[in-house]
């Protein structure tokens, strides 16, 4: 199931909630764009973000992958530690946008967002000069239904 937002009032003022909906259809290219020598990116795709994940490759140097109807991707390094893994993302789904965060010590920070691909083509996270995953950092990419207008 994909995830929705939906806007909330509390003590805290206004915020969004994301929420399960009836989603399908996100669909990414990833990258391994630059990494250090021996160094390996983790890619899990998840179809449930509260559940376990359905599916994981690693990526070696100048390899690529792309992944259809997902709610997240989390990437890593990987095994062969031995950072930073330098990656880039594109976005080729009319119907998700893709959030990004980024983890380190267990602290979550909202980063951007990838909106749908319009008459120009896709948008990308990262391709002119990558986004490098350090020691102890994870990326999120979360395909959410575009708000709408």
């Amino acid at each position: 199931m994909a995830v929705q937002t939906q806007e909330a009032r509390g003590d805290g003022g206004t915020r969004n909630i994301a929420k399960r909906g009836g989603f399908y259809g996100s669909h990414v290219y990833i990258e391994n764009r630059d990494s250090a020598p021996g160094a390996v990116a983790k890619v899990e795709f998840f179809k449930d973000v509260d559940g376990v994940p359905t599916g994981y490759e690693y990526l070696d140097s100048k390899q690529f992958l792309q992944i259809t109807d997902f709610d997240m991707l989390v990437c890593s390094v990987g095994y062969r530690d031995r950072p930073p893994v330098g990656m880039a993302l594109w976005n080729d789904s009319v119907e998700a946008e893709i959030w990004i965060f980024k983890e380190n010590a267990g602290r979550r920070q909202y980063i951007d967002y990838l909106p749908p691909p319009d008459a120009k083509g896709s948008f990308s996270f990262g391709e002119k000069n990558g986004f490098y995953i350090a020691p102890g950092e994870v990326f999120r990419f979360l395909a959410v239904e575009p708000l709408k207008k």
